[in-house]
């Protein structure tokens, strides 16, 4: 039975080969051209192999064309995934450099933020074309402040790679961007760079934004402005650049993030008004395709109006296909259909399956068609408005029940009450979604468009609310939670056996299905008892800033400087993953003190104030001044690690201290560094540099 349904998806066939590809050139290091050859001997051998097959060979010799065509599509997968990962190497060298700015620039209090098409740069007076995008800050001016997207800059130099700080379990940016083509990234104060064009972007894009800002601006003169401008920009327009730091925590930590990231949930509500709209196109064939194409039209316009941004195309697409797949007379499998919109996006850009918002897109789909029936015929509604509830909250469990572990792996929490919340955001960003559209299609006339926004606004001030309301419930969130993609992976596992289980009622497969369930928890207490039976001492890499910690017992003891001590955002993003990760229970802030030359007590206790010992470790962290400090014997330390305020001296370190090695953490100046750097290596004394090789890290074992 389970074969039979498997071969009723020939696209998940297709797929699965396709993304073990896929996985297997982000990992490695292929040649491109090897697996371009071994690609197509593969593909043209399964294509020619196959009508020989189907006139020569006997039934149960058949496996050998799957056999080629799973073999051809992972080396298909691992080709486009290894090309689309190639970049340029040579264009940090570039003294100047021509691009087309591809997004709206983001104006930020000190800087203007944008994303730059590079088409030309020049290396030695000679121009190399490029297609690599760049991320370029411009210092904020009058002129940065007006640049809009297709705009044509011309740049000077100060070309830098993006690369991770290497603090312990911190989010892999550098292989984020690399995943979406940006490899670069460049500072540009006012008198290096210069405008020398306009209008040379996609005019289709371009015509995209203009209708954007035009409707941001029709809320703005209704008078719609703060939180619920925000939102109704981030919900309905797909901009996320007007959403307060309150807003986005509130959203996220009652399980309602979702609603502000236009993706599936918006594209959904665009196609059930126009469905239920154009209704009176159900009778005939025909009609039903007209009724799809101005659905689809529709969608996508909505889609172009967003910026045509990753979540919006691959809801689009995937909807476009279900569309399609109801009104074709064949009447493929919806999973079928899912499966092949997701293939045809992989085909286009690989990277795609990295992508967050694409991996918990496909599972909710794919849950949703599953559960969403199996859950809603557990109870029989009484009542037309009640069965509309248990309806509502049918799609909400089932998509719960695809994207639960994912979203754990990811952001390390579980929102308690996330079902309910849905129960109600959902269908109030529905009325927000058609007041919004009706407020634009009004706006003509002013007197009607100021009395919907009267509505819309507090519409949206209630979602807003409410969110923050069940953020402060107590327990709404329950976090940290730690998950490795290991255990994550065995999980998903777990999960695909409940779904074979419930079609098959096999009792072996529930049996694996406990055996796998097991093995994944018993691999996170495995991992709970190693960080458990272990000290970790760590320097962070955070740029101009002092910063080390002390994990003991599920404890984390954090020390950094002032500026840092009084920065509890800053705090927040050093610590939450590392918190999860290495299940620490509990963290204590403490603020560095510099030493002070003038004050007659710095010279024995203020020395050894940040002694760090831990059984075989001892660390002393110099965060001022030192020539006070008198012995008769030399102090045995490992570590010295020294901050902005030490003196560069080395001299009277060598004669105090007996130590392995000379630590700069990431406060030292660069200049201050080299000069370091360079005694170390006369004195032959060993030297790690923070700023440049990432985080410094000792474990002890117990």
């Amino acid at each position: 039975m389970l074969i039979n349904e498997f071969w009723k998806i020939p696209f998940l066939r297709l797929i699965i080969p396709f993304i073990t590809g896929i996985v297997i050139a982000s990992y490695l290091t292929l040649s491109q051209d090897l697996l371009f050859g071994l690609s197509l001997f593969f593909i043209a051998l399964s294509f020619s192999y196959r009508p020989f097959l189907d006139h020569s060979l006997s039934y149960h010799k058949r496996w050998i064309f799957g056999s080629l065509l799973t073999i051809s599509l992972l080396l298909s997968g691992a080709y486009l995934t290894t090309k689309s990962m190639a970049y340029d190497r040579k264009i940090t060298g570039s003294q100047m450099m021509i691009g087309i700015i591809n997004k709206p620039p983001k104006i930020n209090p000190n800087s203007v933020k944008l994303e730059l098409e590079v088409t030309e740069y020049q290396i030695n007076t000679i121009w190399n074309k490029s297609s690599e995008k760049i991320l370029v800050n411009l210092e904020k001016d009058s002129a940065a402040s007006l640049l809009k997207y297709g705009d044509l800059i011309l740049i000077k130099g100060n070309i830098k790679e993006i690369n991770n700080a290497g603090n312990p379990s911190e989010f892999d940016y550098k292989k984020y961007l690399a995943r979406k083509h940006i490899h670069y990234k460049s500072y540009q104060n006012s008198e290096q760079w210069v405008l020398i064009g306009k209008n040379n972007g996609n005019p289709l894009f371009a015509k995209s934004y203009t209708i954007r800002d035009s409707l941001l601006n029709i809320y703005l003169k209704v008078g719609i402005k703060g939180e619920e401008f925000g939102l109704l920009a981030a919900l309905t327009l797909g901009s996320m650049d007007y959403l307060s730091d309150e807003i986005i925590e509130a959203y996220s930590q009652s399980g309602a993030m979702h609603v502000l990231s236009v993706s599936g949930l918006h594209v959904g509500i665009i196609f059930i008004v126009l469905n239920q709209l154009l209704f009176f196109l159900n009778k005939k064939r025909y009609l039903k395709i007209l009724q799809a194409f101005l659905i689809i039209s529709a969608i996508w316009f909505f889609a172009l109006l967003t910026g045509l941004s990753p979540s919006v195309n691959r809801s689009a697409a995937m909807l476009s296909f279900v569309i399609i797949g109801k009104v074709s007379k064949k009447k493929p499998s919806t999973y079928n259909t899912v499966f092949a919109s997701a293939f045809i996006l992989l085909f286009i850009e690989p990277l795609t399956l990295f992508d967050v918002g694409f991996q918990l897109s496909y599972l909710a789909v794919i849950a949703i068609i599953f559960f969403q029936e199996r859950i809603y015929l557990l109870y029989e509604a009484k009542n037309t408005l009640l069965d509309k509830i248990w309806s509502l909250t049918s799609v909400s469990i089932a998509a719960q029940l695809g994207t639960s572990i994912l979203s754990i792996y990811y952001f390390h929490q579980f929102p308690v009450y996330a079902l309910f919340t849905n129960l109600f955001v959902v269908p109030v960003s529905f009325v927000v979604m058609l007041l919004a559209i009706a407020l634009l299609c009004f706006s003509f006339f002013f007197p009607l468009a100021k009395l919907i926004a009267v509505v819309l606004s507090a519409t949206v001030t209630i979602l807003n609310s409410s969110t923050k309301f069940v953020e402060h419930l107590p327990l709404s969130t329950i976090k940290p939670i730690s998950l490795n993609s290991f255990e994550s992976l065995l999980l998903h596992i777990a999960l695909i056996l409940i779904l074979v289980y419930i079609v098959t009622k096999n009792k072996k497969i529930a049996m694996v299905f406990l055996a796998v369930f097991i093995l994944a928890f018993g691999f996170r207490d495995f991992r709970f008892l190693k960080h458990r039976n272990s000290y970790d001492f760590t320097i962070f890499n955070v740029t101009k800033k002092s910063a080390f910690s002390i994990i003991r017992n599920g404890n984390l003891a954090l020390y950094t400087d002032s500026s840092m001590y009084s920065d509890p955002k800053a705090v927040t993003y050093l610590t939450s993953s590392i918190i999860a990760d290495r299940f620490v229970s509990s963290i204590h802030l403490n603020k560095l003190e510099k030493l002070d030359k003038k004050n007659k007590n710095s010279t024995g206790k203020d020395i050894l104030k940040y002694l760090i010992c831990m059984d075989s470790l001892k660390v002393l962290y110099l965060s001022g001044d030192f020539s006070n400090y008198k012995s008769s014997n030399k102090l045995k330390v490992n570590y010295i690690v020294l901050s902005k305020n030490a003196p560069m001296d080395l001299e009277p370190l060598k004669n105090l201290f007996d130590f392995e090695m000379l630590i700069a953490d990431a406060s030292v100046p660069k200049w201050k560094q080299e000069v370091i750097k360079k005694d170390c290596q006369q004195m032959e004394i060993p030297f790690y540099n923070v700023s440049e090789s990432g985080a410094f890290e000792h474990r002890i074992e117990k």
